[in-house]
């Protein structure tokens, strides 16, 4: 399989829509997973999400193997999240590059079946960081906001060790003092995995 799968990695509140919003508009070449997932469909759902699928067909096709990287973020009474395996692998064979987000917990697994061709960079940040941003979401009560807090420092915590253990590619903490430029942080983390030798020679000539 040839092409390459760009995976960003990180809690609730971090940062992650907006730093692949803005390494799609600067590599529109990317193309995106579509999302499995048994949560209700929103308005806002674009063509990376297929959402509305009952529990049971969910779980029929992760047994069947066309859904793969199930996980429940939410914790066990939450929805289902996967990706169709059949699509990540046809996706490879195009050569096509692929931007999508993955929970730490599949990490792993997608190292394993794709080895090399996936490149991860993961998002951290402090407590007063994550908590700002999830408040302004306006979307959570508190209990939910402390729940979703909790779970996003066990995943920095994951995050932190697999970074030690080298299974994770590159590691930016967010805060106060570069939240401002994590759209360039985030396009200099991804550019070399993305741009071509050919065009990262000619960009190096017109410097």
């Amino acid at each position: 399989m040839s092409g390459k799968i760009i995976a960003l990695v990180g809690p609730s509140g971090v940062g992650k829509n907006f730093a692949k919003q803005a390494i799609k508009d600067k590599f529109p070449q990317l193309l995106e997973l579509t999302v499995y997932t048994t949560r209700a469909k929103r308005s806002s759902d674009g063509l990376d999400r297929k959402a509305d699928i009952p529990v049971s067909d969910f779980l029929k096709m992760e047994q069947e193997g066309e859904i793969i990287a199930t996980h429940q973020p939410f914790g066990p009474e939450g929805d289902w999240y996967g990706f169709s395996r059949k699509q990540i692998d046809e996706m490879l064979d195009n050569n096509n590059l692929i931007l999508t987000e993955i929970h730490p917990d599949n990490i792993l697994l997608f190292k394993k079946l794709y080895g090399d061709k996936v490149f991860t960079v993961a998002l951290t940040a402090e407590k007063d960081y994550l908590e700002h941003n999830l408040r302004l979401r306006g979307s959570e009560k508190d209990i939910d906001r402390e729940v979703r807090l909790n779970r996003a420092f066990n995943e920095i915590k994951t995050i932190q060790e697999m970074w030690k253990k080298k299974l994770i590619d590159r590691v930016t903490d967010v805060g106060w003092n570069n939240r401002d430029k994590l759209s360039e942080i985030m396009i200099n983390e991804v550019s070399k995995e993305i741009e071509s030798p050919i065009e990262r020679e000619n960009k190096l000539k017109f410097k």
